[in-house]
């Protein structure tokens, strides 16, 4: 695992990825547009290529974006799942749902994870098992609103909480559940002319 995190902030962007994962070309761009502090991690799923096919890893968790004060509050990967494959990763990301309202959890297209299996032969990491104990956590997985309605309200209803004195145009809105709860988080992203990024999240209950 290679942890890769932003420079000369206060509180760094961090993003822990596999060696071997291929990323869109914008994928920096897309780490720091869906990481926010306090708000929301970004943990992206990748298509994995195996020797017998490929499939998109909706249970891979240990891929994520977070800001350093968030890591930190969840404490962390807790290295005494060091050797039990995907342990680790559903043990932070367990904490980690606690710790902030809720996860961008999105496919993400050329973001590829690739391997073969044969890497994996008297390999003590692969040859644990997940023995995690405690309940396996459920990332909801984020939409695209299409809703033209939903959306023109949803647009009309954010404008007015950003009270911005510059024209916003109204680029995507993911929809993604809130974990232990029957509501959904509208997560808006405008631009302005000049192409800098605005948000809002409406929560529905």
């Amino acid at each position: 695992m290679q942890l890769s995190a932003s420079k000369g902030e206060a509180n760094p962007l961090l993003f822990a990825i596999d060696n071997s994962v291929t990323v869109p070309v914008d994928f920096t761009r897309r780490v720091m547009h869906n990481t926010r502090c306090g708000i929301s991690a970004y943990a992206p799923i990748c298509k994995r290529m195996k020797d017998d096919g490929e499939y998109w890893a909706q249970f891979g968790y240990g891929m994520v974006g977070v800001c350093a004060s968030d890591y930190n509050k969840a404490m962390g990967w807790n290295p005494t799942w060091g050797y039990h494959v995907g342990a680790e990763d559903v043990d932070f990301i367990a904490r980690l749902q606690t710790t902030i309202p809720y996860i961008v959890r999105v496919r993400e297209d050329n973001y590829i994870h690739s391997h073969s299996e044969q890497h994996r032969i008297n390999n003590l990491y692969y040859k644990t098992k997940n023995i995690y104990p405690g309940k396996l956590p459920v990332i909801p997985t984020s939409r695209v609103e299409v809703d033209k309605a939903l959306l023109a309200a949803l647009k009309t209803y954010a404008l007015r909480l950003i009270k911005s004195s510059v024209p916003l145009d109204l680029q995507t809105v993911y929809v993604t559940s809130v974990a232990n709860s029957l509501g959904v988080v509208y997560d808006l992203r405008f631009k302005d002319e000049m192409n800098e990024g605005y948000y809002a999240l409406v929560e529905s209950i």
